[in-house]
């Protein structure tokens, strides 16, 4: 029984933490350095979540506007479209605007390069919440082995300081790494979803791309199948003379 209350006060004891105090006196220079990038990287984050849309990538509007632009040959206004409303599929659908005096497989490979340059972009935005995921608990280790050092340098000036006279020092000192772990886990929890949301958005907004030119696919396809079938056609015709004559 005696231990079962110990241990309730003891409890009870860990529970009364000063939150306030904590932030303010714990967390030192780096505490605040650390808290800043929270600040940072909550606000990247946020962003992203309401950036990463494929709407806003590839607007429904925009992908139909262009296909019929395409089909009907007025390859100039899409071009104005694109660069009134750049974007994603913008940038993607520009770049084969200007290869459409080539084959098909010039647009493709125009539309791929900047597909994938376009795609970077947007990657290394997300690259900043790795970043500050990977050097907050670094911080964090900074400011407690600061703390420690500024907390065991009691024993230069007082040969046998006592454990109350250590303790403010060490729980000081410990704050920064919570403060690098609070910051850290979150912001590499949502580098992880914004990085699959990125991949799943960049591939439809590129499937998207790729149908703007669906028309134009169509009937250079077909071209050419017409053109073979007239050479095919041409050298039977020459060809027949020489078999009837065998």
């Amino acid at each position: 029984m005696q231990s079962i209350c110990l241990l309730a006060a003891g409890t009870a004891g860990a529970a009364a933490v000063d939150w306030q105090d904590l932030i303010l006196s714990g967390g030192g220079a780096i505490g605040f350095v650390i808290m800043a990038l929270s600040l940072f990287v909550g606000s990247l984050v946020i962003q992203q979540f309401l950036y990463l849309r494929t709407e806003n990538l590839a607007p429904t509007a925009m992908v139909e506007d262009l296909r019929k632009l395409i089909d009907l040959r007025q390859g100039q206004r899409a071009v104005a479209i694109c660069q009134e409303n750049p974007c994603f599929l913008a940038s993607v659908v520009e770049a084969g605007l200007r290869e459409v005096d080539l084959d098909y497989e010039h647009v493709e490979k125009a539309m791929e390069e900047v597909a994938v340059e376009q795609s970077s972009k947007l990657y290394r935005r997300l690259e900043y919440i790795n970043i500050v995921g990977t050097i907050a608990p670094m911080l964090g280790l900074l400011g407690t082995v600061w703390g420690m050092i500024l907390a065991f340098a009691e024993f230069a000036v007082r040969p046998n300081p006592s454990v109350g006279e250590l303790a403010p020092g060490i729980y000081h000192a410990l704050v920064t790494t919570m403060f690098g772990l609070t910051v850290a886990i979150p912001s590499m929890f949502a580098y992880g979803l914004l990085r699959n949301r990125a991949e799943a958005v960049i591939v439809e907004a590129s499937l998207r791309a790729q149908r703007v030119f669906s028309g134009y696919k169509r009937m250079k396809f077909k071209s050419a199948r017409n053109a073979a079938v007239k050479v095919t056609h041409e050298v039977s015709s020459e060809d027949e003379p020489t078999v009837v004559e065998l």
